[in-house]
């Protein structure tokens, strides 16, 4: 049983070569490449895929977000919107026209399957369709892949590998991080770290600080749109 059915919309076509078999291999199906957004409306009015990785900067008259919009106003399918670009207002206006996640390039396969995940499960919350133990399941198998992700040190660094926010996040907060998204509570992220509670959130607080961020359910948003 496949994990989803997945189209690739890359103008690159090594890159999408590449995406195909780390997907196929992952067990999810892909069901087409376009390079264009006008071809990529198109093949998933045909292929109807549950997900699509839309490169955002298409040549063409029709970008990626362009594009993205206007599938999701007439398909019932996620989108991961890619880019080569984390700043905040391309984020923010991907998201706001209709995309599911976020992944910067460049990236790793695993940053792409835990942002599927994630994009999926949000989807389907979004449409009222994830509930139950199943859903459950699927959204603490995508918080494990996460958790798996953010022990790959290249994830904590931008995509020009060098300055923001992600590469001032100490190691201690680093290891603050991934123990919210393992036990979800700061008091036991305490324990298992070997420190008190109150050093434990200021570690948060600081975390707050350089994300420009106030909870941890941003924290984990910032984190699936930045990192996934």
């Amino acid at each position: 049983m496949s994990l989803g059915r997945v189209l690739i919309v890359e103008d690159d076509v090594v890159a999408a070569e590449d995406l195909r078999r780390g997907l196929v291999a992952s067990g999810y199906v892909v069901v087409g490449h376009a390079a264009d957004g006008r071809k990529a409306i198109a093949l998933a009015r045909v292929a109807q895929p549950d997900i699509v990785l839309m490169d955002v900067a298409l040549e063409g008259d029709l970008d990626g977000i362009a594009a993205a919009k206007a599938m999701t106003a007439s398909h019932d399918v996620a989108i991961v919107c890619v880019s080569a670009s984390a700043a905040d207002a391309l984020v923010d206006h991907a998201m706001r026209t209709g995309a599911d996640g976020y992944v910067v390039k460049p990236f790793q396969l695993p940053q792409i399957l835990t942002a599927i995940k994630f994009a999926l499960y949000q989807h389907k919350t979004r449409h009222g369709e994830a509930s139950g133990p199943d859903a459950a399941d699927h959204f603490a198998d995508a918080l494990h892949e996460l958790q798996a992700a953010l022990a790959d040190e290249s994830i904590w660094l931008d995509h020009d590998g060098v300055t923001g926010p992600m590469a001032m996040i100490t190691a201690r907060e680093k290891e603050v991080i991934r123990g919210l998204i393992a036990y979800r509570r700061i008091s036991v992220v305490a324990d298992v770290l070997g420190i008190s509670v109150h050093t434990a959130r200021n570690h948060l607080k600081s975390v707050f600080r350089k994300l420009d961020i106030h909870s941890q359910d941003q924290l984990l948003r910032y984190i699936t749109r930045c990192w996934s």
